[in-house]
């Protein structure tokens, strides 16, 4: 299971004016880090399938809906944080290893 966390959803972009801006540098720091990552652009299932692939893995299967995950995590949360993880591009991805022969 991941997600892409960096692209913005239409929530996070409508809740993000409502939060405070991070203090002490914090957002400076996170913006350095993610620079030096591979999925700095944000990961999206299909690009994370095409790589699986690509590695000679088979039986890939990609599962965006996640509705039931949401539901669960919502009940902990509160609406802000239900809603956020409702409108992210998250997914959950399985595929197998052949054997080698």
């Amino acid at each position: 299971m991941d997600g892409d966390f960096v692209t913005k959803s239409w929530a996070a972009r409508l809740l993000g004016g409502l939060r405070r801006a991070p203090v002490n540098g914090q957002r400076t720091r996170h913006q350095r880090i993610l620079s030096q990552v591979h999925f700095s652009g944000g990961a999206r299932a299909d690009q994370v399938a095409d790589m699986l692939e690509a590695a000679g893995f088979t039986d890939l299967r990609v599962d965006t809906n996640l509705g039931p995950v949401h539901r669960a995590q919502a009940r902990q949360f509160g609406w802000q944080k239900a809603l956020l993880r409702r409108s992210e591009h998250r997914y959950a991805i399985s595929a197998r290893k052949p054997a080698p022969s």
